[in-house]
């Protein structure tokens, strides 16, 4: 830190600071850019730079978005996870097409209510960075840059 007001970025060695769920789709007719193990990759470096552990990665391959029944990792994430513990903060998902394609909006934004309603804040990115709505939600880890992955 060179100035008072300058606020250092966590060290990637350090023990992390916040803990959350990642959450990764791919559906068949995906072209290859959106791939589980490239979600997984970019993810994973955005929260190693950030200082963010994950500690559970929820996968559906091969699934559409437009609903959640056919998702089983999604419903466990939800059903399990989500309203269940509270051990983690953050649900980190790499585009918000891969979070769903949600024909009925309100369906998407049922899933984000309950998300919110448990403490749970969903980071999502689009076209491939994550971002956050309000880095002032983020309250005593406003220190981290939920803009990009590095």
């Amino acid at each position: 830190m060179v100035h008072w007001w300058e606020i250092d970025l966590p060290d990637s060695h350090a023990p992390a600071l916040v803990r959350a769920v990642a959450y990764y789709r791919h559906s068949a007719q995906d072209r290859q850019e959106n791939s589980i193990p490239i979600q997984q990759d970019q993810v994973r470096a955005w929260a190693t730079q950030h200082g963010v552990e994950i500690i559970r990665e929820f996968c559906d391959a091969g699934r559409s978005g437009l609903n959640s029944e056919d998702r089983p990792a999604f419903t466990e994430m939800m059903d399990e996870w989500i309203t269940k513990r509270d051990d983690f903060e953050y649900v980190l998902c790499l585009d918000v097409s891969r979070w769903g394609r949600f024909q009925d909006i309100d369906l998407s934004a049922q899933f984000s209510a309950i998300c919110k309603k448990n403490k749970k804040q969903v980071i999502e990115g689009d076209a491939g960075q994550l971002s956050c709505p309000s880095p002032a939600l983020i309250g005593r880890h406003s220190h981290l840059e939920f803009n990009q992955i590095a």
